[in-house]
């Protein structure tokens, strides 16, 4: 697979000078970390892949505004903390035309990017924006939440401050469980 040249990256950063960098959703970010690092039973999960993603690089391409790194990025923050050895570096898509060419020629076109990659930045596994199962969750509460927010006048929240409230729901009772699920099955054939 592709190899990564680290002299063309640029602006990447970690987990925290990401959150401190944000513009948008940075209060919501940081509630969804909070959240994934106190669930004990997503870090035994997380666990069982450090055989695996040991000695690897978690290199995330995203975008502030990107709803989906909202609920994914916690986990690869925590997968980072939790498994020996195994780094996570964050970039802004705006900020990186490099790594954004990289991923497109990959056919990796959503946010956030997930590229698994060895110690010599040689691609090893590619995923992105969210688990499987979840886009028709978040079809169905699309729909029941555009309904619910025209009928209801007396309603303070936004349709995307409903969204966000939904799918945090959704994460928790068993999607966070889905990305870390599909990241065992794509780092299966790693060696």
């Amino acid at each position: 697979m592709t190899k990564i040249d680290a002299k063309l990256l640029k602006n990447g950063s970690d987990w925290e000078e990401y959150l401190s960098s944000m513009t948008q959703n940075k209060e919501n970010l940081d509630k969804q970390i909070q959240i994934v690092k106190s669930k004990l039973d997503l870090h035994e999960q997380i666990k069982n892949l450090e055989a695996k993603l040991e000695y690897k690089n978690l290199i995330v391409l995203t975008e502030d505004f990107c709803p989906d790194s909202l609920f994914n990025l916690p986990i690869f923050i925590t997968m980072s903390e939790l498994i020996s050895n195994l780094s996570l570096t964050i970039y802004k898509r705006s900020e990186n035309e490099y790594l954004n060419t990289i991923c497109q020629n990959l056919g990796v076109m959503k946010i956030p990017a997930l590229l698994i990659t060895d110690t010599n930045l040689k691609i090893i596994y590619k995923w992105e924006e969210k688990p499987q199962k979840a886009y028709k969750i978040q079809s169905d509460l699309l729909e029941k939440n555009k309904s619910l927010h025209e009928s209801s006048n007396n309603s303070n929240l936004t349709l995307k401050e409903l969204m966000i409230n939904s799918l945090e729901n959704e994460y928790d009772k068993s999607l966070w469980n889905e990305t870390i699920s599909e990241i065992n099955k794509i780092t299966n054939n790693i060696n």
